[in-house]
């Protein structure tokens, strides 16, 4: 795409036509550096599912359906301005499947696929400073996990930020691993030589381990594109979690005292949080544990961060940064569990950039900041047990099975720029630190007690949905989804939707589309599949497999007459 670059700062005038190419995300103006110089122009409007249109312009936060209301002062005031990421100017995107067409026929363009990825939430608090495009020098371990001692990130907050913001933008990958072995027992002939030298035979029984079937399916291509990019989220208040030392924490602001949000409650929470002492206190052990229950509970059911699990104390859940994801993503997970409740998204008091100003003005020598990356909108407990029973009606030997849902690219470390932390992150150093006895006895203790020692934080992430609900703007509250459909099947006679493959369901707000594919539609598809593929003793450490095979057309039986229509009969 030619024209204007998003952060060109000597630029004088707005977007060319250039800019904006057809059924494209439209780019980013160029940042105003407020020295008299005309605002930028928006670019064309972008027409959402029910029509709508929404104007690129920075501040604007209202739907316009005519496309002629102009940004107001109250749309860009305080900390709800929108925050624009630099362009991306790197390698491909890793590919996160098609794009998904809602009721009308619209398309949720997936991220990257201009080639300029937005960042999670797309739009952070405050608008930007001056700031030049840094990369910075980064490696990955064997799971593809980012990692980086870069010194710029150690010392400067806002390239932090948008470091962690860039890099949290790329979708993880997620496959499943099915495996299955058994062991044999046999006995060999060996000979051998005994104290005299003389040389015998001798009957050895020994055991093996045979590999019965081994694969992986990809999982990834079903992962939802984001037009704004994941929502980023910052750790509850009242969640235990590494805060910058080597303990857990939570932290017990005015802001978390009553449920109701308040904007007096909140500037109360981020003006207490200057005197961290008087509102921070480590974990007890009964808050460590029902956080431990908490993550594994969001795992097994595929839970975002920000939801409040049934019979959880308000403030453990994870809070959504920017004021449009919180709207966005309210009342949006697709789960069948009672006691759920999404509906009461709010601020965090500190966010994602306060968190890297903090990490980079500290003095601990083995810091650590960790951002993940999290996918929801399967119940991964019920897919795994559904999987299982297959293996088992399929599989005969008395062995070893499994199932496992592999996540990697799934996390972001920033470490410290020193010799010690570098030396920590390579693998070879690390074990002769072992076998020398440095690490255990003088590295852990100093990096365990010492205040110059290590501290980690693990606040923020991003996420991921693999099904979730949609609001589909030209519906109305106290509309029913029945209402809905008779009423757009009239309007669009030419764009009906098959009824079978079209979820709805009323809202406070209208009515809103569940879009994804959803974990028991995936199982139909592959059930026959990874059945054909234990039985057939299948080993494959290749690529993972991403179409599931055609089992009635390739199997036994085919040719003879009738055999494809008693099938479908």
């Amino acid at each position: 795409m030619k024209g204007v670059s998003a952060f060109d700062s000597d630029r004088t005038e707005g977007p060319t036509e250039a800019d904006w190419a057809e059924d494209e995300t439209p780019r980013r103006p160029p940042a105003y550096d407020g020295d008299g110089l005309k605002e930028p122009e928006s670019g064309p409007s972008v027409k959402t599912i029910g029509g709508d249109k929404i104007r690129p312009v920075e501040g604007v936060s209202a739907i316009d359906r005519d496309g002629k209301v102009e940004p107001t002062e109250a749309d860009s005031t305080g900390d709800e301005k929108e925050r624009k990421l630099p362009a991306y100017d790197g390698g491909k995107e890793p590919e996160i499947g098609p794009s998904v067409k809602t009721i009308g026929g619209d398309e949720i363009r997936p991220v990257a696929q201009d080639g300029f990825p937005s960042g999670p939430s797309g739009y952070p608090p405050e608008p930007p400073p001056e700031f030049s495009h840094y990369d910075a020098k980064k490696d990955e371990d064997d799971d593809g996990n980012v990692f980086t001692h870069d010194h710029h990130l150690n010392r400067d907050g806002e390239a932090l930020y948008r470091f962690l913001l860039q890099e949290g933008a790329k979708p993880p990958t997620v496959t499943a691993l099915f495996f299955g072995c058994h062991q044999e027992t046999h006995t060999r002939q060996v000979t051998r030589t005994d104290s005299d030298g003389r040389t015998y035979t001798a009957t050895e029984t020994y055991t093996e381990t045979i590999t019965d079937f081994a694969f992986e399916i990809d999982l990834t291509q079903h992962l939802l594109p984001e037009p704004h990019g994941p929502p980023v989220w910052i750790v509850g208040d009242r969640e235990p979690a590494h805060r910058g030392t080597r303990k857990r924490q939570v932290d017990n602001t005015p802001y978390m005292v009553g449920d109701e949000t308040s904007t007096t409650d909140l500037e109360a929470g981020k003006k207490a949080m200057s005197t961290r002492s008087n509102w921070r206190r480590k974990a007890t052990d009964v808050e460590k544990g029902s956080a431990k229950g908490r993550k594994d509970r969001r795992f097994t059911w595929g839970l975002p961060a920000w939801v409040l699990l049934p019979g959880e104390t308000p403030g453990t859940e994870a809070n959504l940064e920017d004021p449009v994801a919180r709207d966005v993503f309210q009342s949006a997970v697709n789960t069948k569990l009672e006691g759920i409740d999404d509906s009461n998204l709010r601020p965090p008091v500190r966010t994602l950039r306060d968190w890297a100003d903090e990490y980079t003005t500290s003095k601990r020598m083995l810091k650590e900041f960790v951002f993940a990356k999290e996918v929801y909108g399967w119940n991964w407990g019920q897919l795994e047990a559904a999987l299982k029973s297959v293996i088992a009606a399929n599989y005969s030997q008395a062995g070893t099975t499994g199932v496992t849902f592999r996540f990697q690219h799934n996390q972001v470390s920033v470490r410290g720029d020193n010799k010690l932390s570098k030396m920590l992150s390579n693998l070879g150093w690390y074990l002769l630190l072992w076998i020398l006895l440095i690490y255990p006895l003088v590295i852990w203790p100093f990096k365990r007690f010492s205040s110059y020692g290590g501290g980690d934080w693990h606040v923020a992430g991003s996420s991921f949905a693999l099904t979730k609900w949609v609001h589909l703007t030209d519906s109305r509250p106290g509309q029913t989804a029945e209402e809905y459909q008779a009423e757009y099947n009239k309007n669009h006679p030419s764009l009906v939707a098959e009824p079978r493959k079209l979820l709805l369901k009323q809202t406070p707000s209208g009515v809103s589309q569940l879009v994804g594919l959803r974990e028991g539609e995936w199982f139909a598809r592959w059930k026959d599949t990874v059945g054909a593929l234990v039985r057939q003793r299948h080993v494959s450490y290749a690529n993972p497999l991403k179409t599931p095979m055609n089992i009635r057309a390739d199997g036994i039986g085919r040719g003879l007459d009738g055999y494809g229509s008693n099938l479908q009969s």
